[in-house]
């Protein structure tokens, strides 16, 4: 039971970063801003991941890494992204991939440690 929640504590807090960074292009707050919003959701993404994984919940972790892996490979719609130009949407989503693995591997990381401090090294 405590994966399926973890699961889906994962996805929620993905899906929330998400429709912010949605909510942000329709609001047209300009390209600038959402840029900004993209850049704050990987870091926000990565510290959850994180997070979760302190609090033992590495499902909630994976989903996330999983999910900034998915939100690389979409195509980036609106006119700020048409603004930000096919370099910089190109760049942010190797950022994603980056973050994805960043959070990937601090779960795996943390889920390790926390084993061996278990079993007494």
């Amino acid at each position: 039971m405590a994966s399926a929640r973890s699961l889906h504590l994962g996805w929620v807090s993905a899906a929330t970063l998400v429709n912010v960074n949605a909510w942000v292009g329709l609001a047209a707050f300009g390209p600038s801003a959402a840029l900004a919003s993209v850049v704050l959701s990987h870091v926000g993404a990565v510290s959850l991941a994180d997070l979760y994984s302190r609090k033992a919940l590495p499902v909630a972790s994976g989903a996330v890494a999983w999910a900034l892996f998915a939100v690389s490979q979409g195509v980036p719609i609106g006119k700020d992204a048409g603004v930000l130009g096919e370099t910089t949407m190109r760049g942010l989503a190797y950022a994603a991939k980056g973050a994805a693995v960043a959070a990937f591997l601090l779960a795996l990381i943390r889920a390790r440690l926390s084993e061996r401090l278990m079993s007494g090294w």
